[in-house]
Formats: structure tokens, C-alpha cells, sequence
């Protein structure tokens, strides 16, 4: 046989044994990835190719050739090469299957904390979660390695994964329209988790955040159990004169809401006279007309018996924008509204002065915020004041929440600003916090300064524009409404699972050790290379 001839031979075995090798990784990229995804796409595209070539060239006819003597004595290195690659394959794949895994972060950053484990032990019933995310993802990463844990200590978790863009069929049956969307299902209930559910964002430059925590485990377990438990806190938004709609401005509010576990519902005082049994809190978002005085009377009577209420007033730049009956029901918690809108130029959102950034107060409300140094714009705000008689009279405690700078006034004609004219300038409050004391704490001399002892009952605020759609992404604008609702019900969160930060570590070195490393590296490994090159060169002339 001519050298050409062999050598043709071996481009052939070589092509052969490849393409043996590209089928068995095609097989076991199948069996290991949940779905079709790219490492199967490139192993099956290049074992195909593989495979024609062989072909092409003849392998058919060359099936002898691997019976022979010959291959058998010049491809034993081959043939245990693959043997050993076959065999870590297999191990690998087995240990994926096993789920066994060591963290070896000092933060655990991998590693489920003892609450949720505790809380996935204890599950009772099945919990679906159906993740709609894109295949290549950073964020489905991140989803899918923390739900995989989940799954591994309970039974009881169901986890699957689908693009909506392969599966849209799925996604229109969840009604999902965005992606990196989860939907949890447990006991006839369903619970819809978007992305911005899933992380926090602090430290703004401008309107883009500098810090990105993961907070996903906190999201569903606190989901969870809230669904396994029926601890969900029902908010109902007041409709029917003119307020903003859970299903237009504040769509994208009951979306976030949903997904960080409570249930927002809208109540029509004039088709259903009574307060619904099960509603927690009463929310008035923006109306454009007054309330009639029997349904003021009613909501009025619900914060009585222990209801909460949260009022976000809206500007009212004249006199004709006062309504009494709203005004009486804010001022029976000892708050007096404005028939104005706050101007402050010093403090504007991109230079409008009747979009203020305003300054915080009470920290059980908005120590996150402060913490996280996140800011809230207020747009078209009402500002307001204290009635210390009604407070004496009806034994509330109102507490600042936002405030306004010096630079601020009351503006009633927003089409001619004019601070010169206003009646009222400075410092001015824009939100309220309203609590009484408990039962057992009436007669106790009060809370400690922060509000701890006494029970929420109202939150106040002058504007409602910062919870609508093109707004609520702002900084803290959804945080703030959030945190006002944990108070009211008088809990921090259910479960308090903080976002794991990787600690960055740093080594030092002397200029001794610097050197020995990168001379080490750069001159002695090749070195060593070369030596051990030159003994086995050696000890073969001599065999």
C-alpha cells in the first residue's frame, strides 16, 4: 500500500472515530439538558458533517481496515483516550442527575437558607412553577439553578421551564406577554412573579441603578407560603369617580403587587354599598369627584372597626377641586388637604416644578428607602397639614412621612406659577403616617418615638401620579407604596431573606512574591515541560 494510500486510511479513521465520538455527545447532551437547547443544536450540526465526510471519503470501504492488525497496534492511544473521555462523560452526566452539590462561597451564595428549607420541608400540597423565560439568559440562569434547589427539598415543587417565543401556545394559555415571567400554582390559586419582583436596585447615577441584587429565593417562598398558608393581604382600590383603574394607570402596580404576594381588587362603593368582608385595607387613589357622604360614612366606619386606609389625594390647584366629603374623611384622621399643587424647583424631576422629589420622615415606612439611598418623585402633589385638635379628639398620632425643601409653595393657578403670590411657602408635608394606640397600650403613655407600640391606621399621601405605569419604575416610587402597605398591616416582611452579595476578596502580594510568581510561571513551567520532553526523548533512544 503507498504512503498516499495510507495516509488517505487515516484521515478516514480519524474522520470515523470522530464521528463515533460526536454521536455519543449529541446522545448524552439530549439526555442531560431539560430541553433542546444550543450544546445539542452544535453537537448534532458537526456529527452530521462528520459523518458525510466520512462517507464521502469511502469510509464504507474501509471498515476492514479497522479489523486490521495494524489499527489495533497504532490506535490503542486512541482508543483509551476515548474510553477515558467516555467514562468522565458518563460520571459527569450521573452527577448531574444525582444533585449533589458542595457551596463552597463563604456567603453561601448557592445554598437555600434554613427558612425556606424548613418551609419547603413542611409543604403539604403540590406547587407547580411554570418559568417563561428565553433559553441563553442570565436572569434564566439564575431562576433556574435556585428553583432546581427548591425542587431538590421537596417533593412537592414542580419546576419546568418554556420560551414563550418556542411555546407561545403555553404562554397564551398563561396569558404571559413578557418574558422572564413565572407563574406558581398551588391549591386552585395562581400567582403571577415578573422580573422586577425578583431583584433590588440601589445606588442610582441618574435613572440607572449601580447595584443588582438577586432576590429571588425571598420572592417565592414568600409566595409560597402565602398561597399554602392563605396569608395573602387583600387591597381593595376604591373605583367610581374617577380614580385610577387597576386595569389602565395602575396596571403595571397590580402586576408588581401580584407578584410580591398580595391581592389587589377594585371595590365600586355605589354597586356594592358594603365594605367586602374580606378586604384588608381600602385604597383612594386620585378621584376627580368627591365621594358621596354615605360612602365616605362607610369607609370611615371600616377604619373604625380596625380597617386600614391608604389616601393618595392628587393635586387640587383651586378651591373648585376641594371635595368635602373626601376632605372630612381625611380630616377625621387628623390631616388637613390643601386646594393646591406643590411647586418646588429646587428639588424637580427633570425640571418640572410640580414633579417634587421630596425628603423622608419616619423610618418604619422608609428606612428601606433611605438605606438603599432610593428616591420617590411626587407629581402633581397635594400638600397638607396636622389638626391637633381632631388628633386630641380622636386619640390618632400623625406622623410625617414626606416633606417638601424651604424652596417650595403652594401654587393654585399651575398655568402661572407664581411663588410671590402663594399663601403658603417652605418646608410642607406631602404624605402622612396615622396610628392609635392598642387596646392594651391605651392607657400605657404611648408608643417610643417610632410608632412601634401604637396600630397603624392610615397613610396619607398628595399624590397619586407616582404608581402609574410610565412612573412606578422610578428609584423607590413602588418601594414606598409597599413598604406604607407592610406597615399598615403592622408586619415587616412575611419571610426576610436578604439578597446574597458575593464579597469581593483581594490578595496582596510582596514584590518578592510577585516576582517569584511571574517568573515561575512564564520561565519555570515551560522549563519543566521541557525537561520532562527531553527524558522521554531520552529513554526511548535507549529502549
Amino acid at each position: 500500500m503507498s504512503k498516499q494510500s495510507v495516509r488517505s486510511v487515516n484521515w478516514r479513521s480519524i474522520l470515523g472515530i470522530l464521528a463515533l465520538l460526536g454521536i455519543l455527545a449529541t446522545v448524552l447532551a439530549y439526555l442531560i439538558f431539560e430541553t433542546r437547547g444550543m450544546a445539542t443544536r452544535v453537537f448534532g450540526t458537526a456529527t452530521a458533517m462528520l459523518v458525510i465526510a466520512y462517507l464521502a471519503t469511502g469510509g464504507l470501504g474501509q471498515l476492514q481496515f479497522f479489523r486490521s492488525r495494524k489499527f489495533f497496534k497504532g490506535s490503542a492511544s486512541t482508543v483509551y483516550t476515548i474510553v477515558v473521555l467516555a467514562v468522565l462523560v458518563i460520571v459527569n452526566a450521573l452527577a448531574a442527575q444525582t444533585n449533589v452539590r458542595w457551596d463552597l462561597t463563604q456567603e453561601g451564595m448557592f445554598t437555600l437558607s434554613d427558612q425556606t428549607v424548613t418551609a419547603l420541608q413542611e409543604l403539604d400540597e403540590d406547587v407547580f412553577i411554570t418559568g417563561f423565560f428565553p433559553e441563553g439568559s442570565s436572569i434564566t440562569d439564575e431562576v433556574r439553578s435556585l428553583l432546581r434547589e427548591y425542587e431538590y427539598h421537596s417533593p412537592h415543587i414542580h419546576v419546568r421551564f418554556a420560551d414563550p417565543e418556542r411555546e407561545p401556545a403555553l404562554a397564551r394559555q398563561y396569558d404571559i406577554t413578557r418574558r422572564h415571567t413565572t407563574v406558581v400554582e398551588t391549591g386552585g390559586q395562581q400567582r403571577v412573579i415578573g422580573a422586577q419582583n425578583l431583584y433590588d436596585f440601589s445606588g442610582y447615577m441618574g435613572n440607572e441603578p449601580t447595584d443588582i441584587h438577586f432576590r429571588g429565593e425571598q420572592t417565592f417562598t414568600r409566595t409560597i407560603l402565602q398561597m399554602t398558608q392563605d396569608l395573602a393581604t387583600n387591597l381593595y382600590f376604591v373605583t367610581g369617580h374617577g380614580e385610577a383603574d387597576l386595569y389602565d394607570e395602575y396596571a403595571s402596580l397590580r402586576s408588581y403587587l401580584q407578584g410580591e404576594g398580595y391581592n389587589p381588587r377594585q371595590w365600586n362603593p355605589a354597586r356594592q354599598p358594603e365594605v367586602p368582608e374580606d378586604a384588608d385595607i381600602l385604597v383612594i387613589a386620585g378621584p376627580s369627584r368627591d365621594l358621596h357622604r354615605q360612602e365616605a360614612d362607610t369607609i370611615q366606619a371600616f377604619v373604625e372597626d380596625g380597617g386600614k386606609l391608604i389616601v393618595l389625594a392628587g393635586a387640587a390647584p383651586g378651591e373648585e377641586y376641594r371635595f368635602s366629603n373626601l376632605d372630612a374623611l381625611v380630616g377625621n384622621l387628623g390631616i388637613r388637604l390643601r386646594a393646591d399643587a406643590v411647586a418646588d424647583p429646587s428639588r424637580a424631576y427633570y425640571m418640572d416644578a410640580f414633579s417634587p422629589v421630596p425628603r423622608m420622615d419616619y423610618p418604619p415606612i422608609t428606612s428601606k428607602l433611605i438605606d438603599a439611598e432610593l428616591l420617590t418623585v411626587l407629581p402633581l402633589s397635594r400638600s397638607m397639614y396636622t389638626d391637633e385638635e381632631i388628633q386630641g379628639e380622636k386619640g390618632y398620632d400623625v406622623k410625617r412621612i414626606l416633606f417638601s425643601s424651604p424652596d417650595s409653595w403652594s401654587e393654585t393657578n399651575m398655568a402661572q406659577p407664581n411663588p410671590a403670590s402663594a399663601e403658603t411657602t417652605g418646608v410642607m408635608a406631602l404624605g402622612f403616617a396615622v396610628t392609635r394606640p392598642r387596646g392594651d397600650n391605651a392607657d400605657s403613655g404611648g408608643d417610643d418615638g417610632d410608632g412601634d407600640m401604637d396600630e397603624p391606621v392610615a397613610v396619607v399621601m398628595g399624590s397619586a401620579s407616582f404608581l402609574e405605569n410610565d412612573l412606578l419604575g422610578f428609584q423607590g416610587n413602588s418601594d414606598l407604596f409597599v413598604s406604607a402597605v407592610q406597615w399598615l398591616m403592622d408586619r415587616q416582611e412575611l419571610i426576610s431573606i436578604g439578597p446574597k452579595r458575593p464579597v469581593p476578596r483581594q490578595v496582596f502580594l510582596s514584590p518578592d512574591e510577585g516576582r517569584m510568581i511571574f517568573y515561575g510561571s512564564t520561565l519555570g513551567l515551560p522549563a519543566l515541560v521541557l525537561v520532562i520532553g527531553m527524558v522521554v526523548w531520552i529513554r526511548r533512544r535507549n529502549l
